[in-house]
């Protein structure tokens, strides 16, 4: 099943920069069901991604929760700072409101200290020109642009995935992601917070959010030739089908973002 918009979607950062956007999800040929989530937030400048992980019931509610949830708690925290709002700021609520969420997410079904469920996050959130990004878990956020008379893709998050553990992608059947595979995910129950950056961005930069059914199969420069050569509505779809055609059995999601001038 593919899920996108019927054409690019608009909006303004808070300080009036404009940009445009797109998303789209396609179930993997591995999986029964898509526990892939995205949300997208243009008046609050916020977009958001989701990679449920369980069994496909708990995956699916533990990222419906995720992307649900995560707009309400960033609208309560901006509609608090709005007038007073910088980069520095806008990072701490968002990091704020991550584990806000997280922590929902736990006492939900995980509060027994059995881990049913959880779910990756990569979100951004824009503020002029900057952009503030969270990440939990092996979902991932990059910036693709121009630097130094050429296109470069940098890869902003971090994954948080153990080096150490034996369990598979499968551990769960029909395809789906055990928790145990990740040091770091929403709902673990732990005091630590989100991995957060703010990094400096310039017209014409594309911001990607993606899970890992995208980034697993595609390398860093071929996710870079599709994006800096695309608007965001071509290079969701080319990196839907390219991913599809890499052989990725796993949910293939993305979200570009194009500032523009």
């Amino acid at each position: 099943m593919m899920i996108g918009t019927d054409g690019e979607g608009t909006g303004t950062v808070h300080t009036g920069r404009k940009f445009i956007y797109e998303e789209r999800t396609e179930k993997g040929t591995g999986c029964r069901h898509n526990q892939d989530r995205l949300v997208s937030c243009p008046e609050l400048g916020l977009f958001v991604l989701s990679d449920g992980m369980g069994e496909p019931i708990f995956g699916e509610e533990a990222a419906d929760l995720v992307i649900k949830s995560m707009p309400k708690a960033v609208d309560q925290f901006l509609r608090e700072y709005d007038h007073a709002l910088s980069p520095a700021l806008a990072e701490g609520l968002l990091s704020a409101a991550i584990e806000r969420v997280s922590k929902g997410i736990f006492k939900r079904r995980n509060y027994d200290r059995k881990t049913l469920y959880g779910a990756t996050l990569s979100c951004v959130l824009l503020i002029g020109d900057h952009a503030v990004f969270g990440n939990v878990g092996d979902s991932r956020g990059y910036i693709i642009g121009e630097r130094n008379g050429r296109n470069e893709i940098i890869k902003i998050t971090n994954d948080h995935r153990r080096t150490d553990d034996h369990v598979t992608g499968k551990e769960c059947g029909n395809g789906y992601r055990s928790c145990k595979r990740l040091s770091k995910f929403m709902g673990d129950g732990s005091d630590e917070g989100p991995d957060m950056f703010t990094v400096q961005i310039g017209y014409g930069d594309k911001i990607l959010l993606c899970t890992d059914g995208l980034h697993s199969v595609l390398s860093d420069r071929e996710i870079l030739d599709i994006v800096a050569n695309s608007t965001p509505s071509d290079a969701v779809r080319e990196l839907t089908e390219k991913a599809a055609g890499a052989g990725s059995a796993d949910n293939i999601s993305s979200a570009v973002i194009s500032t523009i001038v």
